[in-house]
């Protein structure tokens, strides 16, 4: 689901900042296409082309397999490309989009950047890794996209729950944003969005926030699947956002 003033401000800034593909981050080793942008037919048939040649298993395939090694869990005996004693392979369940799509990222930073996914009011740099780097002038995405950020799927997870019946609240810290809301007092509301006179997701993070730090979600990944309960109403557009 989609929130905002996408014509007038939104799609203009992807334009001027994104000058290929962009997508969301959800950990270390996964990207989502919960938003995925494409700013021109060559870069779409750039990484048509890639994946095309993780399937005939050359040497991209092989760096692919070491990649997915890195990840906790992903070997299994008698998985894909084991060794000769059996070992080391990879379970074929984290053969996946988003796996494939986090290391064209890696390999192709340029081609492929990253949606910020972090509100920038509040910084949050512990617990191994500095999660404002995912937020607005972080180091680890692309320019600008106005002042709201985007949903790889945590967000809409802790609002919505998930569609294998986990309750509205929660949270997988394994998440850039589900470590975010476990240990950063982080939340999301549907709340009045002034600038088109509905309601819509909004984030903000810290212990002392304020009015200022509520930060717009440009998308919702509904997880649960029940999106009727997150549809936009109309408020009035005086609404103030609360402290």
């Amino acid at each position: 689901m989609i929130y905002g003033p996408w014509e007038n401000t939104i799609i203009p800034e992807l334009r001027y900042h994104y000058k290929n593909l962009a997508a969301t981050r959800l950990n270390f080793m996964y990207v989502t296409a919960s938003v995925f942008w494409v700013a021109t037919v060559k870069a779409l048939t750039h990484l048509t082309e890639y994946l095309t040649s993780l399937g005939k298993r050359d040497s991209m395939w092989i760096d692919y397999v070491n990649h997915l090694r890195r990840i906790p869990g992903s070997a299994k005996g008698g998985g894909l490309e084991q060794d000769a004693n059996g070992r080391g392979g990879i379970k074929p369940a984290f053969v996946n989009e988003m796996s494939m799509l986090s290391f064209y990222a890696t390999v192709e930073k340029h081609r492929l950047q990253m949606l910020p996914i972090m509100p920038s009011t509040y910084t949050m740099e512990d617990r191994g890794f500095n999660k404002s780097d995912f937020a607005h002038g972080g180091d680890l995405v692309g320019g600008s996209t106005g002042d709201g950020i985007y949903d790889p799927n945590s967000w809409g997870q802790y609002l919505g729950g998930t569609g294998t019946g986990r309750p509205q609240g929660f949270i997988d810290t394994s998440h850039i944003i589900g470590n975010a809301l476990k240990w950063h007092a982080c939340t999301v509301r549907m709340l009045c969005d002034v600038r088109v006179c509905e309601t819509a997701p909004y984030v903000r993070c810290g212990y002392s926030p304020t009015a200022a730090d509520w930060t717009p979600l440009y998308n919702l990944h509904v997880h649960s699947k029940r999106t009727s309960v997150y549809l936009s109403e109309p408020c009035p557009c005086n609404t103030t956002l609360p402290a």
